[in-house]
């Protein structure tokens, strides 16, 4: 009888080691995908989200490349310290209730363009409301900073 109830312990200890790695793996997989509150979208995802939210706020950006255009340079930093306010502001808000998510698209790139276009994008970074499916929409041109943008998105849905 020894040798099962020492194979059965060995199983067990197994078992408990094998449920402790997967539960540690799983909660640093969480931690990871915790601090990425601002959705990520393309031509492919945009309408879907668009009907899947009341009011979804997109930021279309142009990713920074190495120019020496000056105004390129500008244009850079511009999207660059956006970023993470903006990241910011999208954890802020994700127990908001109504829900206000915030979302970004490449506007720049060619497959995304007829989105784009749709809301006349034609300078980077451009924050665009949409309600009602994206049917409705206005351009934010409030202010930049986390605290800032939460508190006037939140004016924006429930005035």
């Amino acid at each position: 009888m020894a040798p099962i109830n020492l194979q059965n312990s060995q199983l067990i200890f197994i078992a408990v080691t094998i449920f402790s790695l997967l539960t540690s793996s799983i909660s640093s997989v969480d931690k990871i995908d915790a601090g990425n509150y601002v959705l990520t979208l393309d031509h492919t995802n945009f309408s879907q989200a668009a009907s899947d939210h009341t009011f979804l706020v997109v930021q279309f950006y142009a990713p920074c490349l190495s120019s020496s255009e000056k105004m390129h340079k500008l244009l850079c930093k511009y999207v660059e310290e956006l970023a993470p306010e903006y990241e910011k502001a999208a954890s802020l808000l994700s127990t908001h209730e109504p829900p206000i998510v915030l979302a970004k698209m490449d506007g720049s790139a060619e497959e995304n363009k007829e989105v784009a276009d749709r809301f006349h994008i034609t300078g980077y970074p451009t924050i665009v409301a949409l309600q009602n499916e994206g049917r409705h929409f206005h351009y934010y041109t409030g202010p930049r900073e986390a605290d800032d943008i939460v508190r006037t998105l939140k004016r924006l849905v429930c005035p």
